[in-house]
Protein backbone atom coordinates (compact mmCIF):
# COMPACT_ATOMS: atom_id res chain seq x y z
CA UNK A 1 0.00 0.00 0.00
CA UNK A 2 1.41 3.47 -1.47
CA UNK A 3 1.73 6.54 0.90
CA UNK A 4 -1.37 8.15 -0.33
CA UNK A 5 -3.38 5.01 -0.28
CA UNK A 6 -2.20 4.32 3.41
CA UNK A 7 -3.29 8.25 4.47
CA UNK A 8 -6.72 7.82 2.83
CA UNK A 9 -7.30 4.49 4.57
CA UNK A 10 -6.02 5.63 8.24
CA UNK A 11 -8.31 9.00 7.08
CA UNK A 12 -11.24 6.65 6.68
CA UNK A 13 -11.45 8.03 3.04
CA UNK A 14 -13.30 5.42 1.16
CA UNK A 15 -14.20 6.04 -2.38
CA UNK A 16 -17.33 4.40 -3.11
CA UNK A 17 -17.48 1.96 -5.66
CA UNK A 18 -21.08 2.08 -7.33
CA UNK A 19 -21.89 -1.72 -9.47
CA UNK A 20 -25.48 0.18 -10.37
CA UNK A 21 -27.33 -1.28 -13.55
CA UNK A 22 -25.25 0.98 -16.37
CA UNK A 23 -22.08 -0.35 -14.62
CA UNK A 24 -22.72 -3.93 -15.65
CA UNK A 25 -24.26 -3.00 -18.84
CA UNK A 26 -20.97 -1.27 -20.10
CA UNK A 27 -18.78 -4.74 -19.19
CA UNK A 28 -21.74 -6.61 -20.72
CA UNK A 29 -20.61 -4.43 -23.99
CA UNK A 30 -16.95 -4.48 -23.44
CA UNK A 31 -17.17 -8.71 -22.82
CA UNK A 32 -19.70 -8.75 -26.11
CA UNK A 33 -17.15 -6.89 -28.07
CA UNK A 34 -14.34 -9.14 -26.88
CA UNK A 35 -16.23 -11.87 -28.46
CA UNK A 36 -16.70 -13.24 -24.74
CA UNK A 37 -20.78 -14.15 -25.16
CA UNK A 38 -20.74 -15.90 -22.04
CA UNK A 39 -19.13 -13.51 -19.72
CA UNK A 40 -21.18 -10.79 -21.79
CA UNK A 41 -24.68 -12.62 -21.01
CA UNK A 42 -23.39 -12.62 -17.22
CA UNK A 43 -23.14 -9.00 -17.22
CA UNK A 44 -26.27 -7.93 -18.87
CA UNK A 45 -28.31 -10.42 -16.81
CA UNK A 46 -26.87 -8.61 -13.66
CA UNK A 47 -27.57 -5.17 -15.20
CA UNK A 48 -31.01 -6.21 -15.63
CA UNK A 49 -31.56 -7.69 -12.03
CA UNK A 50 -30.75 -4.02 -11.20
CA UNK A 51 -32.62 -2.01 -13.86
CA UNK A 52 -35.54 -4.21 -15.06
CA UNK A 53 -37.31 -1.14 -16.45
CA UNK A 54 -34.57 -0.53 -19.32
CA UNK A 55 -36.12 -2.42 -22.78
CA UNK A 56 -32.29 -1.46 -24.03
CA UNK A 57 -30.80 -3.85 -21.54
CA UNK A 58 -33.25 -6.56 -22.65
CA UNK A 59 -32.56 -6.05 -26.54
CA UNK A 60 -28.98 -5.71 -25.75
CA UNK A 61 -29.05 -9.19 -24.32
CA UNK A 62 -31.42 -10.67 -27.04
CA UNK A 63 -28.87 -9.60 -29.55
CA UNK A 64 -25.85 -11.56 -27.50
CA UNK A 65 -27.98 -14.81 -27.22
CA UNK A 66 -29.29 -14.55 -30.65
CA UNK A 67 -25.59 -14.45 -31.40
CA UNK A 68 -24.59 -17.54 -28.96
CA UNK A 69 -27.77 -19.54 -31.52
CA UNK A 70 -30.79 -19.13 -28.41
CA UNK A 71 -32.88 -17.78 -30.73
CA UNK A 72 -36.27 -18.42 -29.25
CA UNK A 73 -35.28 -16.81 -25.72
CA UNK A 74 -34.43 -14.40 -27.57
CA UNK A 75 -37.57 -13.90 -29.59
CA UNK A 76 -38.87 -14.52 -25.70
CA UNK A 77 -37.15 -11.47 -24.25
CA UNK A 78 -37.85 -9.16 -27.86
CA UNK A 79 -41.90 -10.56 -27.78
CA UNK A 80 -41.45 -9.21 -23.64
CA UNK A 81 -39.97 -5.66 -24.50
CA UNK A 82 -42.70 -4.93 -27.31
CA UNK A 83 -45.76 -6.67 -25.25
CA UNK A 84 -44.77 -5.20 -21.46
CA UNK A 85 -42.29 -2.35 -22.39
CA UNK A 86 -41.90 -0.42 -25.41
CA UNK A 87 -44.53 -1.14 -27.53
CA UNK A 88 -42.81 1.23 -30.08
CA UNK A 89 -39.63 -0.42 -30.22
CA UNK A 90 -40.38 -1.50 -33.91
CA UNK A 91 -36.89 -3.14 -34.25
CA UNK A 92 -37.67 -5.97 -32.38
CA UNK A 93 -40.01 -7.20 -34.85
CA UNK A 94 -37.03 -7.26 -37.34
CA UNK A 95 -34.68 -8.72 -34.82
CA UNK A 96 -37.22 -11.50 -34.18
CA UNK A 97 -37.80 -11.96 -38.03
CA UNK A 98 -34.11 -12.92 -38.43
CA UNK A 99 -34.49 -15.06 -35.37
CA UNK A 100 -37.43 -16.98 -36.64
CA UNK A 101 -35.43 -17.62 -40.38
CA UNK A 102 -32.42 -19.01 -38.59
CA UNK A 103 -34.81 -21.52 -36.69
CA UNK A 104 -36.35 -21.98 -40.41
CA UNK A 105 -39.15 -20.90 -38.97
CA UNK A 106 -39.94 -18.66 -42.36
CA UNK A 107 -43.86 -17.94 -42.12
CA UNK A 108 -42.96 -16.64 -38.46
CA UNK A 109 -40.08 -14.61 -39.83
CA UNK A 110 -42.62 -12.87 -42.77
CA UNK A 111 -45.30 -11.78 -40.14
CA UNK A 112 -42.01 -10.50 -38.77
CA UNK A 113 -40.69 -8.24 -41.28
CA UNK A 114 -44.12 -6.94 -42.41
CA UNK A 115 -44.69 -5.76 -39.03
CA UNK A 116 -41.59 -4.01 -38.96
CA UNK A 117 -42.33 -1.96 -42.51
CA UNK A 118 -45.92 -1.67 -41.89
CA UNK A 119 -45.17 -0.12 -38.48
CA UNK A 120 -41.70 1.80 -39.36
CA UNK A 121 -42.08 2.49 -43.21
CA UNK A 122 -38.91 4.80 -42.95
CA UNK A 123 -37.24 2.78 -39.75
CA UNK A 124 -33.62 2.39 -39.95
CA UNK A 125 -33.73 -1.66 -41.10
CA UNK A 126 -36.54 -1.25 -43.57
CA UNK A 127 -33.56 -2.27 -46.69
CA UNK A 128 -33.04 -4.95 -44.47
CA UNK A 129 -36.19 -6.05 -43.58
CA UNK A 130 -36.93 -6.06 -47.11
CA UNK A 131 -33.50 -8.15 -48.45
CA UNK A 132 -34.67 -10.30 -45.55
CA UNK A 133 -38.29 -10.87 -47.37
CA UNK A 134 -36.47 -11.16 -50.53
CA UNK A 135 -34.30 -14.36 -48.74
CA UNK A 136 -37.03 -15.85 -47.14
CA UNK A 137 -38.84 -15.87 -50.85
CA UNK A 138 -35.90 -17.86 -52.36
CA UNK A 139 -35.59 -19.73 -49.27
CA UNK A 140 -39.54 -21.27 -48.74
CA UNK A 141 -39.38 -23.23 -51.95
CA UNK A 142 -36.64 -24.50 -54.50
CA UNK A 143 -38.94 -26.17 -56.33
CA UNK A 144 -41.74 -23.77 -57.91
CA UNK A 145 -43.83 -26.54 -58.18
CA UNK A 146 -47.34 -26.43 -56.14
CA UNK A 147 -46.36 -23.23 -54.04
CA UNK A 148 -45.00 -21.48 -57.31
CA UNK A 149 -48.15 -19.00 -57.42
CA UNK A 150 -47.91 -18.51 -53.32
CA UNK A 151 -44.08 -17.02 -54.11
CA UNK A 152 -45.39 -14.61 -56.24
CA UNK A 153 -48.00 -13.38 -54.33
CA UNK A 154 -45.32 -12.89 -51.61
CA UNK A 155 -43.00 -11.40 -53.55
CA UNK A 156 -45.84 -8.70 -55.05
CA UNK A 157 -46.75 -8.33 -51.08
CA UNK A 158 -42.76 -7.17 -50.58
CA UNK A 159 -42.75 -4.50 -54.12
CA UNK A 160 -46.25 -3.69 -52.71
CA UNK A 161 -44.52 -2.46 -49.17
CA UNK A 162 -41.22 -0.95 -50.99
CA UNK A 163 -43.19 1.05 -53.08
CA UNK A 164 -45.34 2.13 -50.00
CA UNK A 165 -42.21 2.90 -48.27
CA UNK A 166 -41.54 5.27 -51.06
CA UNK A 167 -44.43 7.29 -50.63
CA UNK A 168 -43.63 7.68 -46.71
CA UNK A 169 -39.79 8.65 -47.72
CA UNK A 170 -41.65 11.37 -50.30
CA UNK A 171 -40.17 9.55 -53.26
CA UNK A 172 -43.76 9.60 -55.04
CA UNK A 173 -42.23 9.20 -58.92
CA UNK A 174 -40.42 5.98 -57.85
CA UNK A 175 -43.63 4.96 -55.51
CA UNK A 176 -45.50 5.84 -59.20
CA UNK A 177 -43.88 3.76 -61.80
CA UNK A 178 -43.71 0.49 -59.10
CA UNK A 179 -47.18 0.77 -58.39
CA UNK A 180 -47.89 1.24 -62.41
CA UNK A 181 -46.11 -1.27 -62.68
CA UNK A 182 -47.85 -3.88 -59.75
CA UNK A 183 -51.28 -2.84 -61.99
CA UNK A 184 -49.54 -3.87 -65.25
CA UNK A 185 -49.06 -7.48 -63.72
CA UNK A 186 -52.14 -7.38 -61.60
CA UNK A 187 -54.86 -5.25 -63.15
CA UNK A 188 -57.48 -6.32 -60.31
CA UNK A 189 -55.08 -5.36 -57.18
CA UNK A 190 -56.98 -2.30 -56.31
CA UNK A 191 -54.64 -1.77 -53.06
CA UNK A 192 -52.18 -1.01 -55.49
CA UNK A 193 -54.28 1.51 -57.80
CA UNK A 194 -55.27 2.92 -54.05
CA UNK A 195 -51.74 3.68 -53.51
CA UNK A 196 -50.92 4.91 -56.87
CA UNK A 197 -54.03 7.79 -56.66
CA UNK A 198 -51.98 8.75 -53.00
CA UNK A 199 -48.85 9.05 -55.00
CA UNK A 200 -50.34 10.75 -57.90
CA UNK A 201 -52.00 13.37 -55.56
CA UNK A 202 -48.93 14.05 -53.29
CA UNK A 203 -46.98 14.65 -56.53
CA UNK A 204 -49.61 17.32 -57.79
CA UNK A 205 -51.68 15.36 -60.43
CA UNK A 206 -54.62 15.68 -58.53
CA UNK A 207 -56.78 15.17 -61.81
CA UNK A 208 -54.97 11.60 -62.16
CA UNK A 209 -55.80 10.83 -58.56
CA UNK A 210 -58.92 11.57 -58.57
CA UNK A 211 -59.87 9.43 -61.76
CA UNK A 212 -57.89 6.43 -60.45
CA UNK A 213 -60.00 6.44 -57.71
CA UNK A 214 -62.90 6.84 -59.37
CA UNK A 215 -61.69 3.89 -61.31
CA UNK A 216 -61.83 1.96 -58.58
CA UNK A 217 -64.96 2.73 -57.10
CA UNK A 218 -66.72 2.00 -60.46
CA UNK A 219 -65.06 -1.85 -60.64
CA UNK A 220 -64.84 -2.26 -56.67
CA UNK A 221 -68.10 -0.87 -55.69
CA UNK A 222 -67.59 0.34 -51.38
CA UNK A 223 -63.83 0.14 -51.38
CA UNK A 224 -63.42 1.65 -47.95
CA UNK A 225 -59.89 2.75 -48.69
CA UNK A 226 -60.46 4.47 -51.96
CA UNK A 227 -63.59 6.62 -50.15
CA UNK A 228 -61.25 7.55 -47.64
CA UNK A 229 -58.71 8.84 -49.65
CA UNK A 230 -61.13 10.56 -52.52
CA UNK A 231 -62.49 11.98 -49.28
CA UNK A 232 -59.28 13.68 -48.40
CA UNK A 233 -58.66 14.51 -51.68
CA UNK A 234 -61.69 16.61 -51.91
CA UNK A 235 -60.85 18.76 -48.85
CA UNK A 236 -57.22 19.43 -50.00
CA UNK A 237 -58.84 20.46 -53.12
CA UNK A 238 -60.87 22.70 -50.97
CA UNK A 239 -64.10 20.84 -52.20
CA UNK A 240 -65.31 20.69 -48.51
CA UNK A 241 -68.70 20.26 -49.14
CA UNK A 242 -68.31 17.37 -51.31
CA UNK A 243 -65.60 16.30 -48.31
CA UNK A 244 -68.01 16.51 -45.91
CA UNK A 245 -71.11 14.51 -47.45
CA UNK A 246 -68.52 11.55 -47.93
CA UNK A 247 -67.56 11.59 -44.55
CA UNK A 248 -71.36 11.68 -43.19
CA UNK A 249 -71.26 8.33 -44.80
CA UNK A 250 -68.22 7.56 -43.03
CA UNK A 251 -69.33 7.87 -40.02
CA UNK A 252 -71.71 5.49 -40.19
CA UNK A 253 -68.96 3.03 -41.01
CA UNK A 254 -67.33 0.63 -38.36
CA UNK A 255 -64.28 -1.25 -40.42
CA UNK A 256 -63.47 -4.67 -38.56
CA UNK A 257 -60.09 -4.71 -39.85
CA UNK A 258 -57.89 -2.86 -37.50
CA UNK A 259 -55.68 -0.47 -40.46
CA UNK A 260 -58.86 0.45 -42.07
CA UNK A 261 -59.93 1.60 -38.58
CA UNK A 262 -56.92 3.78 -38.18
CA UNK A 263 -57.10 4.97 -41.56
CA UNK A 264 -60.99 5.95 -40.70
CA UNK A 265 -59.37 8.22 -37.92
CA UNK A 266 -56.65 9.24 -39.99
CA UNK A 267 -59.46 10.51 -42.79
CA UNK A 268 -61.11 12.29 -39.91
CA UNK A 269 -58.28 14.05 -38.49
CA UNK A 270 -57.28 15.25 -42.09
CA UNK A 271 -60.88 16.82 -42.72
CA UNK A 272 -60.68 18.43 -39.39
CA UNK A 273 -63.67 16.34 -38.06
CA UNK A 274 -61.80 15.77 -34.85
CA UNK A 275 -64.26 14.57 -32.34
CA UNK A 276 -64.71 11.32 -34.63
CA UNK A 277 -61.26 11.57 -35.12
CA UNK A 278 -60.31 11.21 -31.90
CA UNK A 279 -62.99 8.57 -30.53
CA UNK A 280 -61.64 6.40 -33.01
CA UNK A 281 -58.56 6.94 -31.83
CA UNK A 282 -59.32 6.16 -28.52
CA UNK A 283 -60.76 3.07 -29.49
CA UNK A 284 -57.63 1.70 -31.26
CA UNK A 285 -55.69 2.91 -27.63
CA UNK A 286 -57.69 0.91 -26.03
CA UNK A 287 -56.91 -2.49 -28.19
CA UNK A 288 -53.44 -1.94 -28.30
CA UNK A 289 -52.85 -0.81 -31.58
CA UNK A 290 -49.21 -0.11 -32.22
CA UNK A 291 -48.09 3.19 -31.59
CA UNK A 292 -46.65 4.09 -34.75
CA UNK A 293 -44.96 7.80 -35.56
CA UNK A 294 -48.55 8.48 -37.58
CA UNK A 295 -50.81 7.32 -34.52
CA UNK A 296 -49.17 9.54 -32.10
CA UNK A 297 -48.91 12.11 -34.14
CA UNK A 298 -52.65 11.76 -35.31
CA UNK A 299 -53.63 11.01 -31.93
CA UNK A 300 -51.93 14.23 -30.53
CA UNK A 301 -53.96 16.73 -32.82
CA UNK A 302 -57.05 15.51 -32.43
CA UNK A 303 -56.79 15.39 -29.06
CA UNK A 304 -55.75 18.89 -29.10
CA UNK A 305 -58.73 20.22 -30.87
CA UNK A 306 -61.10 18.25 -28.98
CA UNK A 307 -59.35 20.23 -25.56
CA UNK A 308 -56.78 17.56 -23.88
CA UNK A 309 -54.15 19.50 -24.01
CA UNK A 310 -52.19 17.81 -21.74
CA UNK A 311 -52.85 14.34 -23.83
CA UNK A 312 -51.69 16.03 -26.83
CA UNK A 313 -48.29 16.97 -25.46
CA UNK A 314 -48.16 13.51 -24.36
CA UNK A 315 -48.22 12.16 -27.78
CA UNK A 316 -46.32 14.89 -29.38
CA UNK A 317 -43.67 14.35 -26.90
CA UNK A 318 -43.60 10.91 -27.96
CA UNK A 319 -43.73 11.56 -31.42
CA UNK A 320 -40.61 13.98 -30.92
CA UNK A 321 -39.14 11.43 -29.11
CA UNK A 322 -39.08 8.89 -32.29
CA UNK A 323 -37.55 12.10 -34.70
CA UNK A 324 -40.91 13.54 -35.90
CA UNK A 325 -40.21 17.17 -36.94
CA UNK A 326 -43.64 18.05 -37.23
CA UNK A 327 -44.59 17.12 -33.58
CA UNK A 328 -41.07 18.74 -32.16
CA UNK A 329 -41.75 22.17 -33.86
CA UNK A 330 -44.83 22.48 -32.33
CA UNK A 331 -44.13 21.86 -28.99
CA UNK A 332 -41.32 24.55 -29.40
CA UNK A 333 -44.23 26.72 -30.53
CA UNK A 334 -46.47 25.80 -28.05
CA UNK A 335 -43.22 26.10 -25.25
CA UNK A 336 -43.04 29.42 -26.82
CA UNK A 337 -46.71 30.59 -26.57
CA UNK A 338 -47.12 31.02 -30.34
CA UNK A 339 -49.03 27.48 -31.33
CA UNK A 340 -52.11 28.80 -33.22
CA UNK A 341 -54.70 26.50 -33.17
CA UNK A 342 -55.53 26.86 -36.87
CA UNK A 343 -51.63 25.73 -37.52
CA UNK A 344 -52.11 22.26 -36.20
CA UNK A 345 -53.62 19.76 -38.39
CA UNK A 346 -52.72 15.96 -39.53
CA UNK A 347 -51.62 15.82 -43.21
Amino acid sequence: MNFKAQKAFKLGKVVPFIQNGDYFYQKGISFYRKNNIERAIFYMEKAIELKNDDPVYHCQLSAILADKGEYERSNEILQQVISEMDPTMYECYFFMANNYAHLGLFEKAEEMAFQYIENNEDGEFLDDSLSLLELLHFEKDDDYSMEEKLDEEELLIIRHGNAAAHIARGHYELAIDQFQQMIKDRPNLWSAHNQLAKALFLHGQHQEALNRTYEVLEKDHGNFTAYCHLTTFFFELGEKEEAYKLAQLLTKISPIDIEQRFLLAETFCKIEFFKESFHQLRLLKKEQYEESLDFLRCYGVAAFHCGEIERANLYWRKAARLGDKKAEKILLEDANGLLKKENVRYN
